[in-house]
Parts: structure tokens; sequence; C-alpha cells
């Protein structure tokens, strides 16, 4: 699949060797190139999803974050995916990066 950054600070973020290591810790660094690569190898969102480090969010939030997706980078820190144009089905080709994101806090 292909993928594209949501703007200049979250592809800054994720693109920061320096930046993830210290706010995400070397587990975090490592596991974001993880999700890179998992990303770039699937052939599909559905492919993706397969991989027990991702997930379809179900918007316990309020909906806020209903139909996005979720890829593990630490136990608290996620990467959140958007599918843009027909959400979470086998057509989707190209997701957008959208934050490095703890939603577990409240």
């Amino acid at each position: 699949m292909e993928y594209q950054y949501h703007d200049e600070r979250i592809k800054a973020s994720c693109e920061s060797d320096r930046w993830l290591a210290r706010n995400l810790g070397p587990s975090g660094q490592k596991n974001m190139d993880r999700r890179i690569n998992e990303i770039e190898a699937a052939t599909n969102i559905v492919e993706l999803l397969e991989a027990p480090t991702w997930h379809v969010l179900d918007g316990r939030d309020g909906g806020a974050r209903r139909g996005r997706i979720a890829g593990k980078l630490t136990g608290r820190y996620r990467l959140i995916l958007s599918a843009p144009e027909g959400g979470v089905s086998g057509l989707v080709v190209t997701v957008e990066i959208l934050d490095i994101e703890d939603y577990h806090k409240q």
C-alpha cells in the first residue's frame, strides 16, 4: 500500500529517529519502522488489518475516531491512520497517517 502524511508536523515526527526515541523510547522507534514496513508490504487495507498490531477503532470516545485505524507503537501510543474514500474495505490501497497518539489517557 501507499501512504501519505496528514501534514508536515506528523511527517517530521514519523521520520525523525531523535523525536521517536525521545518521545516513544527505543522500542517505539523500532516499532514505527515496523508499522511503516507493514503498510508498505500490504496490498490493501484488509491485508494490513490481518496483522495483530493493527485494529479499527470503534468510536468508544464518542465517535471521533470511529473507523480510523490504529497500529501499536508502545503500550499506550498508536499510529493513527485514516483510509480516505471508501472506509475499511479491500479496495483501499492508500492511507493517510494522521497522528501518533495516546488515546488511552482520560
